[in-house]
């Protein structure tokens, strides 16, 4: 399969798999579900029709804030797989090409967050999310891992940035995009459903 057509991920080790499971988890992606014990409140992600059940918090911003830190940490363990090798079979994504697809992932909901902020457009973003792959595989796969990675750690202080400057307010608003009519603006991201 042409990676540009198909954009296939590779099927790593399981330990890389978990890492990527859990990794999107942290990252604030909807569906996931993330708890902080000893007292301190949960947050429910959206639900597979996209809408927000719950929000327990007045620390919202704060809560994406430690969240976004803690898989930063954990994105170390993809920084030392990244290298310039090419994938085991034909086809398939390598942990460069997942970083890369990621970091996009990053700088699109930065931008986003920012339009929800500001009361700006948003990014257009492409329905097709097999198509809107392959621009972001096709954009980068060319690219060495240095610039992979450098790319990354850059969209994760952007990221970083941008929910720092947003109030809780700001990230309760409503999503800006058609499509996510009904869903609070920090709870959904590109590609989820």
């Amino acid at each position: 399969m042409d990676p540009a057509a198909g954009c296939t991920p590779a099927r790593g080790t399981a330990r890389f798999r978990q890492s990527v499971r859990d990794h999107l988890a942290t990252g604030g992606r909807p569906n996931a579900r993330i708890e902080r014990r000893a007292g301190q409140r949960a947050l429910e992600f959206a639900t597979s029709k996209r809408q927000v059940r719950k929000v327990e918090s007045p620390r919202l911003r704060q809560l994406m804030l430690e969240t976004i830190a803690a898989a930063r940490e954990r994105e170390h363990e993809f920084l030392a797989l990244c290298d310039d090798s090419p994938p085991r079979e034909p086809g398939l994504w390598t942990v460069k090409d997942h970083l890369a697809h990621v970091a996009a992932w990053r700088i699109n909901v930065a931008q986003l967050l920012d339009a929800g902020r500001t009361g700006t457009e948003a990014p257009r973003t492409d329905e097709d999310v097999k198509a809107s792959n392959a621009r972001v595989y096709a954009a980068n796969k060319d690219k060495t891992a240095g610039l992979v990675k450098s790319n990354a750690r850059a969209a994760y202080d952007r990221l970083e940035a941008t929910i720092a400057a947003c109030s809780d307010e700001d990230l309760l608003k409503p999503h800006p995009r058609p499509r996510s009519s009904g869903v609070a603006l920090w709870a959904d991201g590109p590609g989820s459903a």
